[in-house]
């Protein structure tokens, strides 16, 4: 019992494997006939600014005297323009500034007497050398945090290497124009 069993199995794979060897050469159509020719349409566009490529996945403000978080995401208008002005900003006021090597409790309490502060997540990383030419290009940027507090103005990178950059702002104006144009 178990040999005819045997036979008739194998004389079934045979009789498949002949019927499929039909249909793989015979039974389909070719593909010239299955796929109409279509042409794509191709449109120029110029070639969008690096800031726009490179902008942060989120913006979140925070002013003391309202106790909130403001949120603000690609996409928004916005977050361009807040993100225009942060990236002339930061080009042009940081290969000035001094720089020093923060810990977590010095952050801590500049956030703590900051009256204004910004926060800028990057979702790629963000190239260092983007912001200034002095900058490792190397090194890779998660977060920059500002913060203002009276006339000095802060800048914190965070990426493989953590700094915080400082500069006078006596007018207090860089700040108060970035969070106007954001209310």
């Amino acid at each position: 019992m178990p040999e005819r069993f045997k036979t008739f199995f194998l004389a079934g794979l045979i009789l498949l494997s002949l019927y499929l060897t039909y249909i793989l050469w015979f039974g389909g159509r070719y593909i010239e006939e299955v796929v109409l020719p279509r042409y794509e349409f191709v449109f120029f566009t110029p070639v969008p600014s690096p800031d726009l490529l490179l902008a942060p996945a989120e913006i979140v403000l925070q002013q003391r005297e309202k106790e909130e978080l403001i949120l603000f995401r690609r996409g928004e208008t916005v977050h361009t323009h807040l993100w225009q002005a942060i990236s002339a900003l930061l080009q042009r006021k940081l290969p000035d500034a001094a720089v020093e090597r923060p810990d977590e409790a010095a952050l801590a309490a500049l956030l703590q007497e900051a009256s204004a502060a910004i926060f800028l997540h990057f979702a790629p990383p963000l190239p260092q050398n983007f912001l200034a030419d002095a900058l490792p290009a190397a090194a890779e940027l998660h977060e920059i945090r500002l913060f203002a507090s009276g006339d000095v103005f802060y800048l914190f990178l965070d990426g493989r290497e953590k700094s915080l950059y400082r500069w006078f702002d006596p007018e207090q104006k860089a700040l108060e124009t970035l969070i106007s144009s954001a209310a």
